[in-house]
């Protein structure tokens, strides 16, 4: 019973950060955060799974992190 309960409030926290991520405006983003934390990818498998360089998943992850947290009222 207890791993049924854990396993609901992991449900329902991935489907806060789902709808979290979906906030974020810049589809490329959205992709890259969903990859990265909810897939839990390395950068160098996202960058193959959509075909741009290594150095441009890790400017994307790193301007996603920025427009998540602005597009869900966190501070800077």
């Amino acid at each position: 019973k207890r791993i049924d309960s854990l396993k609901e409030i992991l449900s329902k926290w991935v489907t806060l950060v789902e709808a979290q991520i979906d906030k974020v405006e810049n589809l490329d983003y959205s992709i890259i955060l969903r990859l990265r934390y909810l897939e839990q990818m390395s950068y160098e498998d996202i960058a193959k799974k959509i075909f741009v360089s290594l150095a441009t998943v890790r400017r994307w992850n790193r301007l996603a992190i920025y427009e998540f947290q602005k597009a869900n009222g966190y501070p800077d």
